[in-house]
């Protein structure tokens, strides 16, 4: 396995690596948990997973949510949340603003793992950005202001404006 990092600052790519596989090489996961750890983001060009290896290779990294059924959305794998820009194929309208999965929940969502079947030719891009960087970048005055404030989602679940 070959891990690299990535120039922004953040993230690495990781290669040689069977995410296919991925259940019966302890060593890979811990591997890809402590890159994980020490990154942010992990980028792992590979082929299509079919859902039970996709499901397999995500669970390395911890238990999975759940989605209620949906059109586009695989039946009988709820743990995977299926995007698209088709209705037919998935969600749509997702992402398209910055966000923090799941931060609608009382418990908010750790990561995500995306799996991409489709690349479009142009766009489709998704973008990240790190945000303890973000908070160690901030002057010492701001993240005394800020520090305590909270924020409240449309459907009055209650966090933390930041978490340091």
């Amino acid at each position: 396995m070959n891990i690299i990092p990535m120039s922004a600052g953040f993230g690495a790519r990781i290669h040689n690596v069977d995410l296919a596989r991925l259940g019966d090489d302890r060593d890979a996961q811990q591997t890809l948990q402590a890159a994980l750890l020490e990154y942010g983001l992990l980028v792992i060009p590979g082929p299509v997973l079919e859902p039970q290896a996709q499901i397999a290779a995500s669970e390395v990294f911890g238990a999975l949510e759940e989605f209620p059924p949906a059109p586009g959305q695989i039946p009988g794998y709820p743990q995977i949340f299926r995007v698209a820009s088709r209705a037919t194929e998935g969600y749509t309208g997702v992402g398209r603003y910055w966000h923090s999965d799941g931060s609608f929940r009382t418990v908010p969502t750790p990561m995500s793992l995306w799996h991409m079947e489709a690349r479009p030719d142009v766009g489709g891009d998704t973008l990240f950005t790190d945000l303890q960087q973000a908070w160690r970048s901030l002057p010492e005055e701001m993240k005394a202001q800020i520090k305590g404030l909270q924020t409240t989602h449309r459907n009055h679940v209650v966090h933390p404006l930041v978490m340091p």
